[in-house]
């Protein structure tokens, strides 16, 4: 069994191994790139969710059915139908074609026959999926029993897998094992159902929509394979998806070397570490010893400081009724730069720059209010078109939550890209809000898209819907200005009086085109050919050959102007081939925006000016800003310098706690052998006291025999004899009894005085020995009267033989 899934996915690059902690772990054999399929596998079981499956009148689950039960998306009004059971059905016939070929052939009459008397209503809503699951696995075990190396490997896998699956049955909570086993009542008591069910509960699958960011989901599956080899993460280097032909594919996050263990996270990532590890120990039974619950990695450090209690109840910078402009905080806008840029060292750059927030900037909290000011926003914006000015918050809200992501998920994670992909959008309808707040700027949303297309492209998320979002971002990012019709574009450069017929637009040439950007530049900017020649020729004095490069000169410096001037209105590819060969559509699209910006130029020109004073303004901060870098990073190296000459001293400070540890371990231990021994001690002296207890019963009886003999001295003096004689051999007895005592008390003595010499020696550590003493004295008590008692017995010895 373990021979043929080793196999299996030594074929794949992996291999599992033993692990003292967890159990078994899954390496690479090899490396896997970023992005790269690690494993590809068509589940156990699966199947769609039901529309209302969790509404208590759900009884009839076909009337809720509306889901494809190979790629699980909706199906349309009129789609196909398994023809043999009447109950799989389709939104394509290429999905009918696919799962007939990789599974339902051998598993359509059998999954009839069972489901056939199978009444759902008598279980609770929220445990019919158990239920499906059930009936599912069992018939496909049932197969791969009969049919053996006759169904594909792949299934044969996948029912080995599920075998060594752990049930944790013992674990559950007693409610949900008595649903267990109201289920398989249901089915008819199966053997091993409750078992089964167990086994599903903590190792099943979701299958999620390609595409979309909330990760609802849209059925559920039981992959054995999968469960047995990837353990939990809170950091993993993969993840996992429900691709369209039916499989479950598991794809690298991150760089994987060999020898890596792979892991996924079964749990949501974005959650304190408190509430992580309860429920990673409710559902999954574990307790999650990850990078990120332990240790003191950077994305440690991070977690421990998004889990602050925040100091007051919302972010400095989220909005309280959205009056004030909308602002994207420092440490946010630095940690999407970093993510963004792909830099190395990202987890402690991010750390660098989370630590030096106010806790209710930077916690799972400050998250929370930031993801509820984005929903609000879209909501207000899409039910309310005059609520556009809602654009910029929007757009902040959703660069606070990538900002989130980033500390939390890896850089790869899809999560981060379908965030990228939202904040792109809502970035350029920022831009295109009438507000006109400075919240982003297109070169941040061409960054966003252009991370989303590789984030969701690579980790096998970038469905052909997504693929035209992100184009249509990259195509709009490109240009501030929408490209105008040719009528448009014509009578605007007739009211500024240049040149211009259709023709020329239809077939620009180089003169043309010239002599349109020359009217642009002086209507714009005031710059003449006059004004360019002057400084030309300052530059034509400086060469060797003025003659020969003259054209060169005066080509180079038009264009250097030319492309200042379209920067300024939004065409940031501006090249000299738009000179020298000028093609129709980029030059309707260049005087597209030179035209816009000319029609608006009386409310553009006062915003430039202001942009040009806050870049004066914003040069002297900076400048300011180097000077305290400058004196911070100094401070820094000292505090580094004072580091390294603390070192030893802080080494040595460790290695003497490590002794002290020691020490206190092999004091632990000694502390455990005395209460061994005062235990037994304890257990000697009852005995003892039920002995002395029972010579005092003998004692009290040979006294009031002694009594009744004396009252017959007189009369009988045989009579008294034997009497004595046999008192004699009682009192025999009773001393041989009383040494017995004596040595179990010089022993018990001894033993005190052992006690008593460990006691002094841990009595610093130990406090329990002071009951030791206080029992040590009760014993010595109890030795003075049985010493006492045996004088006694010595006096009534003497008189007995004085009256013989």
């Amino acid at each position: 069994m373990t021979d043929e899934i080793d196999a299996f996915i030594a074929k794949r690059g992996l291999q599992l191994e033993t692990d003292a902690v967890k159990g078994q772990r899954t390496v690479a054999q090899r490396g896997f790139r970023r992005g790269e399929q690690i494993l590809s596998i068509p589940p156990l079981y699966g199947f769609p969710v039901w529309r209302g499956e969790d509404e208590q009148d759900s009884s009839k689950p076909e009337c809720t059915d509306d889901r494809c039960y190979m790629c699980f998306s909706i199906v349309p009004t009129r789609h196909p139908r398994c023809s043999q059971c009447g109950v799989s059905q389709y939104c394509s016939a290429e999905c009918l074609s696919v799962h007939w070929r990789q599974r339902h052939h051998f598993e359509c009459e059998r999954l009839k026959a069972a489901s056939k008397n199978v009444d759902f209503g008598r279980v609770k809503p929220e445990f019919r999926p158990w239920m499906r699951m059930a009936v599912g696995v069992s018939c496909t075990t049932n197969v791969c029993a009969e049919l053996g190396t006759r169904v594909p490997r792949w299934l044969r896998v996948q029912a080995l897998a599920w075998a060594r699956l752990v049930s944790h049955r013992d674990k559950h909570p007693r409610h949900v094992l008595r649903q267990y086993e109201e289920i398989a009542k249901v089915l008819g008591s199966p053997t091993g159902a409750v078992d089964a069910l167990c086994r599903f509960g903590c190792n099943n699958f979701a299958a999620t929509a390609d595409g979309d960011p909330s990760c609802a989901a849209i059925g559920h599956l039981c992959c054995p394979l999968v469960s047995l080899l990837l353990n939990h993460s809170c950091l993993p280097n993969a993840s996992y998806s429900y691709s369209p032909l039916g499989e479950l594919v598991v794809t690298a996050l991150a760089e994987i070397s060999s020898d890596d263990e792979i892991s996924l996270a079964y749990t949501d990532a974005l959650q304190p570490r408190a509430q992580r590890r309860k429920e990673l120990a409710a559902v999954y039974f574990f307790d999650c010893q990850c990078i990120r619950c332990c240790g003191s990695a950077p994305r440690a450090q991070i977690d421990e400081l998004m889990d602050r209690n925040a100091e007051e109840s919302l972010p400095r910078a989220l909005p309280t009724d959205f009056a004030m402009p909308a602002a994207v905080d420092l440490w946010a806008h630095d940690v999407v730069t970093e993510l963004l840029a792909g830099h190395t060292g990202f987890d402690a750059k991010v750390l660098r720059a989370a630590e030096k927030q106010l806790s209710r900037d930077v916690s799972f909290t400050a998250y929370s209010h930031w993801r509820e000011c984005q929903d609000e926003c879209l909501d207000r914006v899409s039910a309310d078109e005059s609520a556009q000015w809602m654009w910029p918050w929007a757009a902040a809200a959703a660069l606070h939550v990538l900002a989130f992501y980033a500390l939390v998920y890896p850089p790869a994670h899809p999560l981060i890209g379908h965030q990228c992909l939202k904040a792109a959008q809502l970035s350029w309808n920022a831009l295109q809000c009438p507000t006109k707040q400075n919240v982003v700027d297109r070169a941040l949303v061409k960054a966003l898209a252009s991370a989303a297309q590789d984030i969701l492209l690579a980790s096998s998320s970038g469905s052909s819907s997504l693929s035209r979002q992100i184009s249509t971002i990259l195509s709009l990012g490109s240009g501030f200005y929408p490209t105008l019709k040719p009528q448009d574009i014509l009578e605007v450069m007739r009211q500024l009086e240049i040149p211009i017929s259709d023709e020329d637009l239809e077939k620009p040439t180089p003169q043309r085109v010239q002599i349109w950007y020359e009217a642009f530049l002086y209507i714009l900017k005031g710059i003449s050919l006059e004004q360019m020649g002057s400084s030309d020729v300052e530059l034509l004095d400086l060469t060797d050959f003025p003659e020969s490069h003259g054209d060169d000169i005066f080509l180079m410096s038009f264009y250097a102007h030319m492309s200042t001037l379209l920067q300024q209105v939004g065409v940031d590819d501006f090249s000299l081939r738009d000179m020298l060969k000028p093609e129709p559509i980029r030059v309707r699209r260049i005087l597209s925006g030179v035209c816009n910006f000319a029609m608006f130029r009386d409310d553009r020109m006062p915003v430039l000016d202001k942009y040009t004073v806050q870049a004066d303004q914003q040069a002297e901060r900076l400048e300011a800003m180097q000077k305290e870098l400058d004196q911070v990073q100094a401070s820094i190296d000292a505090i580094r310098g004072q580091r390294e000459r603390e070192e030893p001293q802080v080494k040595k400070l460790l290695e003497g706690n490590r002794g002290l540890r020691e020490e206190l371990r092999v004091m632990t231990a000694a502390q455990a052998v005395v209460t061994d021994t005062t235990n037994k001690i304890k257990t000697e002296k009852e005995e003892l006291d039920d002995s002395i207890g029972g010579i005092k019963y003998i004692i009290a009886g040979l006294q009031d025999e002694l009594a009744k003999l004396k009252q017959r001295v007189v009369h009988s003096p045989e009579k008294i004899q034997a009497a004595i004689t046999e008192l004699t051999d009682n009192i025999q007895q009773s001393r041989l009894q009383t040494t017995t005592n004596e040595d179990k008390a010089r022993h018990l003595a001894v033993k005190i005085e052992m006690l008593e010499e460990i006691a002094g020696d841990i009595r610093s550590c130990v406090q329990q020995m002071v009951d030791a003493e206080g029992f040590v004295r009760e014993h010595e008590e109890e030795v003075r009267l049985l010493t006492k008692e045996r004088e006694n017995v010595a006096q009534e010895t003497t008189q007995i033989r004085n009256l013989s």
